[in-house]
């Protein structure tokens, strides 16, 4: 994966040959990705809800679903590291 954007004393700038649209189309697809992963952590939370009141917590759905959740939600931990809370 090339880079859009280069760093120059602390700060950013568009790289060498790239164009102002394409580093814009590729923060737009982070952003997409963000709000997709939130959305699904969201449902997986309610789904874990779910299975909890039913009594299903040692089923494999239920352990397969808290996976997912976990991956999900180190996935966005990291992007708010890395990515929004640099802002």
């Amino acid at each position: 994966m090339g880079r859009y954007t280069s760093t120059a004393n602390g700060s950013y700038q568009l790289a060498e040959g790239c164009s102002l649209e394409d580093a814009l189309a590729r923060l737009g697809r982070l952003e997409d990705l963000y709000e997709s992963l939130s959305a699904q952590r969201e449902g997986l939370s309610q789904a874990l809800g779910q299975l909890r009141a039913a009594g299903k917590t040692r089923s494999y759905q239920f352990k397969e679903k808290m996976a997912q959740k976990l991956i999900c939600s180190n996935v966005l931990d990291a992007l708010q590291e890395k990515v929004w809370d640099k802002a």
